[in-house]
C-alpha cells in the first residue's frame, strides 16, 4: 500500500473520530429485553451518507451496511460507488445546499449530533478534528473549508475558539466529499496508528497541539444568526452611504450659485456725474 502522511484526513478517519464521541450504547441487559441499538456503527454510517444525499431515507441495496461501515472506518476501501461520491450531480447539489440559509444538510447534521454525539465529548471531537486538519501536511495552510457562512482557510480554522459542531462536521464532510472522495484508503496508516493493537483501544494523540480554550455548541439557529449579522452589516453600510450622500448634497448646495428673483425692481446707479434710474428688470442675478 502506498505510504501516506500521518495523520491523513479522509472519510474513514473522520468517521473514526465521530464514533469515539458517540453516546453510550445500550447495555447487554437492555438489548436482551428487546431494545434496539440506535447508535450502531452502521446506522451512524447510513446517516452520514444520507446527509450527503440530502435524503434521510438512504438505504443501500445488495450489500452489507455493517461490513461496509467497518471497512470504511478502517480505510480498507474508498467506497466511492457505494456512497456515490462519483455522482457529479449529488456533489454539486450537496455543495450548493450547504451554502443556503435553509440548508437540508445542516438541519440533518444538527439532528445527527443531537441523536448520536455525547455532549460531554463535544470539545474532544472538535479538538481531534482540528488537530487532524492541522497535522495533515497534505492540506495546504491556505486550503479552504466552507464553515457557515463563509469559506475559511485552514490556518484560520485551526485557531478558532467558538465552534458550532454541526457547522464544523458539515464543512469537513463536504471537504471530504469534494476533495478526498477517492482517497479513503490513504487513511489506513493513520487508523492503524490510532489502534495499533486492539480495535477498541485508542492510542492516538491527534489534537494535542490544539491549545486554545474551545467553546462548542450545537445550535440549529447559527444560519439565521449569521444571516441576520450579514444583513445588519449591509443595512449599516446603506445607512452610512445615505448619510454620506446627504452630507455631499448639502455641501453642493452651499457651493451652488443661487438665483433670486425680484419683481418690479428699481436700479439706481449713483456713480458718475448723473444718476441713472432703471424702473423695471425682469430678473436680477445676485
Amino acid at each position: 500500500m502506498e505510504k501516506t502522511t500521518i495523520p491523513f484526513l479522509c472519510g474513514g478517519t473522520f468517521f473514526a473520530q465521530i464514533l469515539r464521541a458517540r453516546r453510550h450504547r445500550k447495555s447487554p441487559a437492555e438489548l436482551a429485553k428487546g431494545q434496539k441499538e440506535s447508535l450502531s456503527e452502521p446506522e451512524l454510517f447510513r446517516r452520514l451518507i444520507s446527509i450527503y444525499h440530502l435524503n434521510n431515507d438512504f438505504k443501500p441495496e445488495g450489500s452489507s451496511l455493517k461490513t461496509n461501515a467497518s471497512r470504511f472506518k478502517q480505510c480498507k476501501d474508498n467506497f466511492i460507488l457505494f456512497i456515490e461520491f462519483n455522482d457529479y450531480d449529488k456533489r454539486r447539489n450537496f455543495k450548493e445546499d450547504i451554502q443556503k440559509e435553509d440548508s437540508k444538510a445542516f438541519s440533518a447534521m444538527v439532528q445527527f449530533v443531537r441523536d448520536f454525539i455525547d455532549e460531554s465529548a463535544y470539545k474532544q471531537l472538535v479538538r481531534n478534528l482540528l488537530g487532524l486538519i492541522q497535522e495533515d501536511s497534505s492540506i495546504p495552510t491556505n486550503e479552504k473549508f466552507f464553515i457557515w457562512p463563509k469559506w475559511v482557510e485552514k490556518k484560520s480554522l485551526i485557531t478558532r475558539t467558538e465552534i458550532n459542531l454541526p457547522d464544523l462536521l458539515l464543512g469537513i464532510w463536504h471537504y471530504i466529499a469534494i476533495n478526498r472522495s477517492n482517497e479513503n484508503i490513504k487513511g489506513a496508516d493513520t487508523y492503524h496508528s490510532w489502534y495499533p493493537d486492539n480495535p477498541k483501544e485508542y492510542k492516538g494523540r491527534v489534537g494535542a497541539d490544539i491549545k486554545q480554550e474551545l467553546q462548542v455548541t450545537c445550535s440549529n439557529t447559527s444560519h439565521q444568526s449569521a444571516s441576520a449579522s450579514v444583513l445588519d452589516g449591509e443595512n449599516n453600510q446603506s445607512s452610512e452611504k445615505a448619510y454620506e450622500a446627504d452630507d455631499s448634497s448639502t455641501t453642493e448646495e452651499n457651493n451652488y450659485s443661487k438665483t433670486q428673483i425680484i419683481q418690479n425692481a428699481t436700479i439706481v446707479n449713483q456713480h458718475g456725474e448723473k444718476n441713472i434710474h432703471i424702473t423695471h428688470v425682469d430678473t436680477l442675478n445676485i
